[in-house]
């Protein structure tokens, strides 16, 4: 697996867990209210965790199981465009943000990954995923498991 998806390989900032920076919409559980999309817009996301490299690049630190990144993204994947837009720079709470739309509907997202350990050149490809409500049991348990993984340096 490439550098990019471990997570004990990324500075820590200054408190164990800002959520805002790294979690990037698997449909927060129930302690997350203010992360949560409208209920009356039926927003919906693609299913990932965000966090950020050591160069501020976002990767995709986890997928949600069944959701619709599940078999397309992989977790360190760099996240480089939503839509029509360059994201490299941005923070990934606003990415977050970008993933986020009415359910059903589509969004192209452009990852790089590096293909195997033999190159140092990643590979840039591009998905088309449909957003949709990820199950609320396959993402809190994504979510915990991906805040347990963050905290793990400081236990």
């Amino acid at each position: 697996m490439s550098s990019h998806g471990d997570s004990a390989d990324h500075e820590q900032s200054g408190s164990p867990i800002d959520i805002c920076q790294w979690i990037g919409f698997c449909n927060p559980t129930k302690n997350t209210p203010a992360l949560q999309p409208p209920k009356k817009n039926k927003q919906a996301g693609v299913g990932v965790i965000l966090s950020l490299n050591p160069d501020n690049s976002i990767f995709i630190h986890t997928v949600c199981p069944n959701s619709s990144s599940d078999g397309y993204l992989r977790k360190g994947d760099i996240l480089v465009g939503v839509g029509n837009q360059n994201v490299t720079g941005k923070s990934a709470s606003s990415v977050a943000h970008l993933l986020l739309g009415p359910e059903g509907s589509e969004v192209s997202i452009t990852v790089l990954r590096n293909q195997d350990e033999t190159t140092d050149q990643p590979q840039q490809l591009k998905f088309h995923l449909k957003r949709q409500r990820t199950d609320t049991a396959a993402a809190r348990i994504a979510v915990k498991n991906a805040i347990n993984e963050r905290l793990e340096p400081f236990r």
